[in-house]
């Protein structure tokens, strides 16, 4: 577990994860994100009866191509904690990236403001997780190349040039 800005990877995937979540209140929040190479959030495979409680993904759901992360936070003020428990080793895709970058904009929004019942703010996320578009695999890579590289870079200069002239 680390605090924003200082990510530590794990490339051992687990053969299941079970993780207690927490979302009601501010005090012990807690939670884990499954993202598929798709992007999309994976459902775990159990999950207690509350909305608080133990969720639980299988083999059946985890493959190497997941990223697995988690979110805590102790209480208002105390600083995020976010944990990368497993990022496939060639990388993530360009979808999981957006998924990634959209959790944290919502993890940012929540917080933004939050005071606690020290009278302390809650501290920003800073990095989050810390993924940038320098840890997708390759073929998402090549993939963002070719569209930078199709550009029209006359137009593109041309754009530039007019914004800070004008």
């Amino acid at each position: 577990m680390s605090h924003s800005g200082e990510r530590e990877t794990r490339h051992d995937l687990p053969y299941t994860l079970s993780f207690f979540t927490r979302t009601n209140g501010r005090t012990g929040r807690s939670i884990a994100y499954v993202i598929g190479a798709d992007g999309e959030l994976v459902e775990p495979s159990e999950s207690g009866y509350r909305r608080d409680d133990y969720k639980t993904w299988g083999p059946e759901v985890l493959n190497e191509g997941v990223v697995i992360l988690t979110h805590e936070k102790a209480y208002t003020a105390a600083p995020h904690e976010f944990g990368v428990r497993y990022e496939p080793p060639q990388g993530i895709t360009e979808e999981q990236l957006n998924q990634i970058e959209a959790i944290q904009k919502s993890i940012a929004e929540e917080w933004d403001g939050a005071t606690g019942m020290s009278g302390r703010e809650s501290p920003p996320i800073g990095d989050g997780w810390g993924f940038t578009a320098e840890d997708l695999n390759d073929e998402a890579q090549a993939k963002r190349d070719a569209e930078i590289n199709s550009q029209d870079m006359g137009s593109l200069l041309a754009t530039l040039q007019n914004k800070f002239n004008n």
